[in-house]
C-alpha cells in the first residue's frame, strides 16, 4: 500500500485591513492587500482565487488571478465589515485554504453644499419723490444686489416682498428702485433664491426712509 499525502494549501497573510476604493482620505495603495498562496503536495502550486461575504455569498470586494485583493466602494456597506478571501487548489478543488478582509473607512467627501448670500445685506434708501425728497441725491434712492452662489447654478428667482420679479431681471445682479410716491418709513424683504433648488435663499432687507425736514417751507 502507498501512502499518499493530501493536498494542503496555506494562505498569508491571515489578516488584512483595506480602505474603501473611493475613501476620501485613503492613499490608493491602502485599498488593496496582495495575498499568497502555498500548495503542498500537488502536482502543481495553481490556485483560484474568489472573494466571500461570512455567510458564503459572492462578496464585494474583486481579487484577481495573482490574488491581489482590490475594496469596493464605500455605497451603503459598513465600515468593518469583513470579507473572505478564499484559495482553492486546482489540483484538489476540495482543498482551500482562507484569509479574512476588514473593510474600513467614511467613504468619499460628501458633495459641496450649494449656498447663497445676497449683498449688501442691509440698505437705507429714500423714496424717489415725495415730501423733501427732491433733496435727497439719486444715488441714495436706488440700490444693487449682489447674489454671491457657489456650488450651484448662477440661474436665480428675485423677489421684493411676496412679488416675483420679472424673469427678463433675473441673475446675480439685481437693481432696485423704490416707488415714486412717498409713505411712510417701512421695511421691504428682497429675496434670491436658486431656480433649481428653492430651499437655497438669501434674504435682503430695505429700509424705506420717506424724507421730510421740518426746516424748508
Amino acid at each position: 500500500m502507498v501512502c499518499q499525502h493530501q493536498v494542503e494549501v496555506e494562505v498569508w497573510p491571515a489578516t488584512a485591513q483595506v480602505y474603501f476604493r473611493d475613501e476620501r482620505y485613503a492613499n490608493p495603495v491602502n485599498t488593496q492587500a496582495r495575498f499568497e498562496a502555498a500548495v503542498y503536495n500537488a502536482p502543481n502550486c495553481e490556485v483560484k482565487w474568489e472573494v466571500r461575504a461570512l455567510d458564503g455569498s459572492p462578496g464585494q470586494g474583486q481579487v484577481d488571478a495573482t490574488g491581489l485583493y482590490t475594496a469596493p466602494d464605500k455605497a451603503g456597506l459598513n465600515s468593518g465589515l469583513t470579507e473572505i478571501v478564499v484559495a482553492t487548489a486546482t489540483a484538489d478543488p476540495t482543498r482551500q485554504a482562507f484569509a479574512y478582509v476588514t473593510l474600513v473607512g467614511r467613504g468619499p467627501e460628501p458633495p459641496p453644499v450649494a449656498t447663497l448670500l445676497i449683498l449688501p445685506q442691509r440698505v437705507n434708501l429714500y423714496y424717489r419723490q415725495g415730501g423733501d425728497s427732491a433733496w435727497i441725491d439719486d444715488s441714495n434712492k436706488v440700490q444693487v444686489f449682489r447674489a454671491v452662489v457657489r456650488n450651484g447654478p448662477a440661474s436665480l428667482n428675485w423677489f421684493v416682498g411676496a412679488s416675483a420679479v420679472p424673469a427678463a431681471e433675473h441673475g446675480l445682479l439685481f437693481y432696485f428702485q423704490p416707488a415714486a410716491d412717498s409713505g411712510p418709513d417701512t421695511c421691504i424683504p428682497i429675496r434670491a433664491q436658486l431656480t433649481t433648488d428653492a430651499t437655497v435663499k438669501s434674504e435682503a432687507k430695505v429700509v424705506l426712509v420717506n424724507y421730510n425736514w421740518p426746516g424748508i417751507v
